[in-house]
């Protein structure tokens, strides 16, 4: 009976010995656990034309402009397809915005329409949808000229916060606005949303159509960061890592404000035959200096620490990962991998994975 009671403490002790080394990393951190959060699922807006591409314009920009606040977690834009095509076969499929937003577990939805005026000029017409609650709430429409169609719908995120009371000084809804203008030029941002439609189909010939879109984008408009990131992340997804890093290269040299090709850069450390475990690390933290609250770059810096052989700072920044993004699925199975195969906690490993399981 001592044996097994032993047995049972000491078991007990390595999960709990972890926990409170990774309380105590997480706290170096920075930043306070486990901080409200909306996660929101951003859909493209609806119109009447034959080719409504500024609709998915404005959901791509809006997903810009949300990631710049640690008040709102933008659903990826990726999952969300996925999705909705899991969502959406033959039968009884439910593809309401609703049922979408219940299957990535969000808890609003930004969604609209928009209707081009005479002059082509335009109104955009946003509404919020409370998922819990189910009730969509039309907000105050903007106008804009045809020749400012860009600021205006850059405009969106501000009636969003408002109405979420999200309480955010005017120099950081200022910040999420200048986020949501990406270019200036129409023609490039008009390739660019179509590019990232295709490439959201996730198939080979979507990235194949949407890496001439892209690069299309970036022709017309050379400082366009945005899209030279979303023309390297297509790259990788062809197979073709050399011309991704020249493009997450060309967008931290444009703009060396944006987080993600730094992240992405991190990716292709990590991922590279020579293992970067150093670069990698350092590529994330410029990750995280430009957004803090930037989840996927702290489980890249996790795993970097665990490849070291550092399994404490591992737990650390994927237990910060998850205070920031708790629908994540990826932190729990960062997790589930350090619990079993650097601390033998099987128990906790299984929890992990059935929780990655749960959200993706």
């Amino acid at each position: 009976m001592a044996r097994h009671t032993g047995a049972r403490v000491q078991r007990m002790r390595g999960p709990m010995i972890g926990l409170l080394t990774g309380c105590a990393l997480l706290a170096s951190l920075g930043g306070s656990a486990w901080a409200k959060t909306r996660p929101v699922l951003i859909l493209p807006y609806q119109s009447d034309e034959s080719d409504p591409w500024f609709g998915e314009a404005i959901a791509e920009t809006l997903y810009l402009a949300a990631q710049g606040t640690p008040a709102l977690l933008p659903i990826e834009r990726g999952r969300a397809m996925q999705a909705a095509r899991a969502t959406g076969g033959e039968g009884a499929a439910d593809r309401s915005p609703g049922a979408l937003a219940r299957a990535v577990k969000a808890e609003f939805v930004f969604l609209g329409d928009y209707q081009r005026t005479a002059g082509d000029g335009i109104t955009i017409t946003p509404r919020l949808l409370d998922v819990n609650t189910g009730r969509t709430q039309s907000l105050d429409p903007v106008q804009g000229a045809s020749d400012k169609l860009i600021e205006t719908q850059a405009t969106l995120i501000q009636s969003y916060a408002k109405a979420l009371n999200l309480g955010l000084k005017p120099e950081e809804v200022d910040r999420l606005v200048a986020a949501a203008k990406p270019t200036s030029s129409m023609t490039a941002f008009e390739a660019y949303a179509k590019g990232r439609r295709s490439a959201l189909a996730g198939t080979q010939e979507g990235n194949e159509g949407a890496a001439e879109l892209l690069a299309r984008a970036v022709e017309v408009d050379p400082t366009f960061a945005v899209a030279h990131y979303q023309l390297g992340a297509v790259h990788l997804a062809l197979g073709n890592r050399w011309k991704a890093a020249a493009q997450f290269r060309a967008a931290t040299q444009v703009d060396p404000g944006i987080a993600e090709p730094f992240k992405a850069l991190g990716d292709l450390f990590m991922s590279s035959p020579r293992r970067l475990f150093d670069q990698a690390i350092e590529a994330y933290q410029r990750a995280i200096t430009i957004r803090p609250h930037y989840a996927d770059a702290h489980v890249g810096i996790g795993d970097a620490k665990a490849a070291k052989g550092e399994p404490e700072a591992a737990i650390a920044h994927y237990q910060k990962a998850l205070s920031l993004d708790p629908l994540n699925a990826r932190v729990q199975f960062a997790l589930g991998k350090i619990y079993y195969n650097e601390k033998g906690l099987y128990y906790e490993a299984v929890s992990a994975y059935k929780k990655a399981i749960d959200l993706d």
